[in-house]
């Protein structure tokens, strides 16, 4: 789980009236990308989710979502890759409003954290746990320092996020 993602589920969302969630049942259509440079060269790190793929480790990934249903649907999913992967990315987590044109995507990629606001072609969240999310082409990343980068790419359909009133 990435850093930000655990702050802000331990104080900010409880306090909203949000849960966190786990990976129970989350499935997923699409795939996202992170690319870029680290100490150890060049990397790649491209998940690929055909129809209904379940985020419980074994595409790669293990994911929680939760959407807060009111005026402005909202939701917070943050994507983990599981210790032990051959990639250095640790985690991607984005932020999405129903109708939204931009939204915060995050990526932590070997222990250093990057972000940026990315545009967004789709931002529909659904009161039902359906969630979709797909960015304008590729977003620059940019670490905390803001001297390195990483490129991400999010086309992702959710089914199964939790859901609380907020």
């Amino acid at each position: 789980m990435s850093k930000r993602f655990a702050v802000l589920c331990l104080l900010a969302l409880p306090l909203a009236g949000i849960a966190c969630s786990g990976p129970t049942g989350l499935r997923a259509d699409g795939g996202l990308s992170v690319r870029g440079s680290t100490t150890g060269g060049p990397f790649d790190a491209t998940f690929a989710f055909p129809h209904d793929t379940r985020l419980d480790g074994s595409a790669g990934l293990t994911a929680m979502c939760t959407i807060s249903r009111g005026t402005e649907n909202g939701a917070v999913v943050d994507l983990i890759v599981p210790a032990g992967a051959t990639s250095p990315l640790d985690s991607v987590s984005f932020m999405a409003r129903n109708a939204a044109t931009s939204g915060t995507v995050e990526a932590e990629v070997g222990g250093t954290h990057y972000s940026a606001s990315c545009d967004y072609l789709t931002s529909v969240v659904g009161n039902d746990g359906a969630l979709q999310v797909q960015t304008d082409g590729d977003c620059l990343l940019t670490d905390d320092a803001g001297v390195a980068t990483v490129t991400a790419s999010i086309n992702l359909i959710l089914y199964g996020c939790t859901v609380v009133d907020g």
